[in-house]
């Protein structure tokens, strides 16, 4: 887990029992998904890049840097690592979400400004569903969007406010044990569970 106000990354196992802690060189980290191999993938958020360790957090690699070209960076937030071992960044000043190999390459970049189907307005979270689709929570749009695994647009769902399936500023998006799509809905003070129309 990232701790951002103390610039550390905590790992626990899994009966929460504490393991350790790594503070190097991170300001801000945020987004924190893990490979097959266990390696760890955060965003550094405040250093406009993301780091990678192995499962006893030794550093392994780090890429991306402060910019608006193809795999810089801009306030990284979310981040999720699919199947096949490849990085997804939501690029939240961008407004974008790249994908990177899984040694940090830039492969692909999709999205930019704007409110129509496709764009972003900051986008925050991330998650890889089962069968590779991407799926955006898109903070100031207010909205969910889904991707197939190109980046080709395929539904979004939500506005804002304070009714069913209306959210306002959503942080968080996870899939859970149905398939449904579970989304934090911050200033509404709740937790969303919706059927997504897309099959997981």
């Amino acid at each position: 887990m990232a701790e951002q106000g103390k610039n550390r990354l905590l790992v626990f196992d899994r009966a929460g029992i504490f393991e350790w802690n790594y503070r190097d060189q991170l300001k801000y980290p945020f987004g924190v998904a893990v490979n097959a191999a266990g390696n760890i993938v955060v965003t550094d958020t405040g250093n406009d890049r993301v780091q990678v360790y192995d499962e006893e957090g030794v550093f392994l690699r780090t890429f991306g840097s402060k910019g608006s070209d193809m795999s810089q960076l801009k306030d990284p937030y979310g981040v999720a690592v699919d199947a096949a071992g490849n990085i997804v960044v939501v690029d939240d000043k961008n407004h974008r979400v790249q994908g990177f190999g899984e040694l940090g390459t830039f492969v692909w970049s999709f999205g930019s400004h704007g409110s129509n189907e496709g764009q972003f307005h900051n986008p925050f979270s991330v998650l890889i569903d089962v069968v590779g689709n991407i799926v955006v929570a898109d903070l100031g749009n207010h909205w969910i969007q889904v991707f197939d695994e190109l980046g080709t647009f395929l539904q979004n769902f939500g506005s804002k406010g304070t009714g069913d399936s209306q959210f306002n500023n959503l942080t968080d998006v996870t899939v859970d044990a149905a398939r449904s799509i579970v989304v934090t809905d911050s200033d509404n003070q709740r937790v969303q569970i919706l059927i997504s129309r897309v099959p997981f």
